[in-house]
């Protein structure tokens, strides 16, 4: 399949150990793939603005360890007691949840991106549509319209008005 590029998409976790980061590494050449990418932000925590700096040090990290590119990922927020109830406070993301610290997070990746010229320009965002997981990116009657004026703000730079 000429052209295929093959990603591999890392779920949430951590900074890796010596001995775990040497197995991923491995794992990702003898696998083949092509780049990594996060599917969420690592490092979960009940402060939104702790959760990104802990996956900007996991995305640092595979960064520095990996010989193909990493894209990075920021998570509108993460609370998916709607589906498991039984959850505690610490399990989900509460505190500095806001349009304004998504849109810091943003701009580091994007930063990171801009960073890396030899690499498509690519950041993923968790997510636009898990209502019951506290990760959406679509308007609702708290923040309207501002998580996705942020994502115009930061990677658009404002360029575009709203219609």
């Amino acid at each position: 399949f000429p052209g295929l590029h093959i990603q591999w998409n890392q779920g949430g976790g951590s900074v890796m150990s010596e001995e775990a980061a040497a197995r991923f590494v491995n794992n990702v050449k003898a696998m083949g793939f092509n780049s990594v990418a996060m599917y969420n932000m690592g490092g979960l925590n009940e402060d939104y603005l702790v959760y990104g700096s802990n996956s900007i040090r996991i995305r640092e990290q595979m960064d520095t360890i990996l010989d193909v590119p990493v894209f990075p990922c920021v998570s509108i927020g993460w609370d998916d007691t709607p589906r498991f109830p039984a959850k505690g406070m610490k399990d989900v993301v509460h505190y500095h949840n806001t349009p304004q610290s998504f849109a810091t997070l943003l701009a580091k990746a994007k930063k990171y991106a801009d960073s890396h010229p030899e690499q498509p320009k690519l950041i993923t965002i968790n997510a636009w549509n898990e209502w019951v997981e506290g990760s959406y990116l679509l308007p609702d009657m708290l923040n309207g319209f501002s998580y996705l004026e942020a994502v115009k703000e930061v990677i658009l730079d404002g360029k575009y008005d709203r219609y």
